[in-house]
């Protein structure tokens, strides 16, 4: 457990890499890509552009709502999970990009928030507090949407 670890994403070639790293740590970080560390919270995956107003605007983020992570530091970049063979790897990548991206990894792209792991099912009406808006301090999980 280390404090000064932020998720970001768009980094490396091609701008697909995600890790956690330190942002007030360096100059670079904290200056030079501070918007790798910020995440759009969407409802849809928009038309790629950072500047999109999503359809829910100002609404709360629920329990069981399904989500996209759009990276703050350029257009078309969101969050994606369960990549490679093992189905681990979380990258950003273009969600429009190609048919692929669009069609077969489409689930890649969205995310489940939970209040509990629960029994690992991607149903979404299988969390306890399903419908309730999230509070500053709940404590949420997000399960990937592309497979149990």
């Amino acid at each position: 457990y280390m404090d000064n670890r932020w998720l970001n994403g768009a980094r490396g070639s091609g701008n697909k890499g995600v890790d956690t790293r330190d942002h007030l740590g360096s100059n670079y970080e904290r200056y030079s890509v501070p918007d790798v560390y910020k995440w759009i919270v969407r409802s849809t995956s928009g038309n790629g552009k950072r500047s999109y107003t999503d359809p829910k605007k100002g609404n709360c983020l629920k329990h069981d709502d399904i989500i996209y992570l759009q990276n703050n530091y350029m257009d078309n970049r969101w969050l994606s999970g369960s990549r490679t063979s093992g189905n681990e790897e979380v990258v950003t990548r273009d969600h429009l990009r190609s048919s692929y991206e669009r069609n077969t990894a489409a689930t890649t792209y969205k995310w489940i928030v939970r209040s509990t792991p629960g029994n690992g099912s991607r149903r979404v009406d299988n969390d306890p507090k399903k419908g309730n808006c999230l509070k500053y301090g709940d404590i949420m999980y997000l399960q990937n949407n592309y497979m149990d």
